[in-house]
């Protein structure tokens, strides 16, 4: 659903002047507004509310039963049980929500729906040659964490997995359409006896930039991720290399394994039963967003892990490391002979510290915004005979080395080779002096964690 602007809650209001629109939205969404994978569902920004991508507001959203994540819970046929639509969102004046259930070709009834409150309420309508069910906010909520209850009764027989998708409105209260923050959220619901193996599982914490030591919990569009814990995938895989879409970009499923970061799929690098790495959605979002793992994703027997916060900002700079078990040197050669730079003891006879005045080119991820944009999954390579131009650092840029300002900056921005890596060109000041000299990466006022130092002789 694109939910409608939620103007007014009071019935009073009807009497007065204002746009039939904003009276409209105090009493629920239009049908179809969920935004869910179905045929001719729509989204409440279509038409609805003039705000920002759906799922770009700082707050959160899910769908609950018996407390828990509603993909976590398996339904016996017939029983009936509730469904909790839950907004937060510091932004909001107002919430609503739709809600719908389908099941096979998305227009097959998913069980039924009926009111759980009396601020809920239940319609139908046409969906190819069946009729399906929404519920939405019969009035809206006043406050900016709140929720909304459904009673849904599951399907008579088992029909196989069902949708629940659902979208909800974090409205600002001016009365009108723009400045609203649209959420969507999708749970897949199988029976009981359809187990799917052992259910993933996100460790506490365990959702870090790639970059790995020191642990950077905050990510940023783009970023090369990974996330850690236990069932990502069968005992004894190990994929290392990630495939291609049919679009050349890097594919969402490996080793029918996938990530979502709230609701997008994340393109994947490589996958282990503990680990997984993963791009961050170019359109996941800013602020607080769930991360889910879900093994078996596309086959019939889909587990998906409970939700697990990580924070994403508008950068989040940080430096790869030759071998974070040992050292924190950073990963870095020098230009142009590529050769590897570090402390000469850390890969005999292949590393070597920089001197003062040379080019060093220095390799990263979560630089932030690029000129031109970078779409998640998206390699930079040669097409057609001719090179994509570089996609350069939108942010403002300072570099430290050893404290001293690096002054010359050749380039930063997207590596022309690899989805979600980050590359900075920087001159090594002339005065610096010998030893393993921090350094520190500034973007729009976000630095780069302490720890990670370029060795300089």
């Amino acid at each position: 659903m694109q939910s409608r602007t939620l103007a007014g809650a009071a019935l009073v209001t009807a009497f007065f002047a204002f746009p039939l629109y904003l009276l409209s939205n105090a009493g629920g969404a239009p049908n179809g507004r969920t935004g869910g994978d179905f045929p001719n569902e729509m989204s409440c920004v279509d038409g609805c509310h003039a705000g920002s991508e759906p799922n770009s507001g700082p707050g959160r959203f899910s769908l609950l039963i018996d407390s828990a994540p509603a993909a976590q819970y398996r339904y016996t046929p017939g029983e009936t049980v509730t469904v909790r639509v839950r907004i937060s969102d510091p932004q909001a004046a107002r919430t609503g929500f739709q809600l719908t259930a389908r099941a096979g070709d998305g227009c097959t009834p998913g069980g039924t729906l009926m009111p759980g409150e009396m601020q809920v309420r239940v319609s139908s309508g046409p969906c190819n040659a069946d009729t399906v069910q929404w519920a939405t906010h019969a009035f809206a909520k006043t406050g900016n964490d709140e929720a909304f209850d459904v009673r849904w009764t599951a399907p008579m027989r088992d029909i196989g997995p069902v949708t629940l998708a659902a979208a909800g409105n974090g409205a600002n209260g001016d009365q009108g359409r723009p400045g609203d923050n649209i959420y969507h959220a999708q749970a897949v619901i199988r029976p009981a006896e359809d187990s799917g193996g052992p259910a993933p599982a996100i460790s506490s914490g365990g959702v870090v930039l790639a970059t790995l030591a020191p642990a950077v919990r905050e990510g940023a569009p783009n970023a090369i991720a990974s996330v850690f814990g236990t069932e990502f995938a069968p005992a004894g895989t190990g994929v290392r290399n990630p495939l291609l879409d049919d679009d050349g970009r890097i594919a969402a499923v490996l080793a029918e394994t996938c990530v979502e970061v709230s609701g997008r799929r994340a393109p994947l690098f490589a996958v282990f039963p503990t680990q997984i790495n993963f791009q961050i959605p170019d359109q996941a979002g800013l602020g607080p967003q769930a991360v889910n793992v879900i093994r078996g994703c596309g086959t019939a027997n889909e587990q998906r892990s409970m939700d697990e916060s990580f924070t994403i900002n508008a950068a989040a700079p940080a430096f790869f490391l030759f071998n974070p078990n040992v050292s924190q040197a950073v990963a870095a050669q020098r230009h142009p002979a590529l050769t590897s730079v570090g402390p000469a003891d850390l890969i005999p006879g292949v590393t070597t510290p920089a001197r003062p005045g040379e080019v060093l080119i220095l390799y990263g991820t979560g630089f932030g915004a690029t000129d031109p944009p970078t779409a998640a999954g998206e390699i930079p390579e040669r097409t057609d005979e001719q090179a994509r131009p570089l996609a350069t650092a939108a942010g403002n840029v300072q570099v430290t080395i050893g404290g001293m300002a690096a002054t010359t900056v050749y380039y930063i921005g997207g590596a022309p080779c690899c989805a979600g890596l980050n590359q900075l060109a920087v001159q090594v000041p002339e005065n610096a002096p010998a030893g393993e000299l921090p350094l520190i990466l500034t973007i729009d006022g976000v630095a780069s964690p302490a720890g990670p130092f370029v060795a300089v002789e």
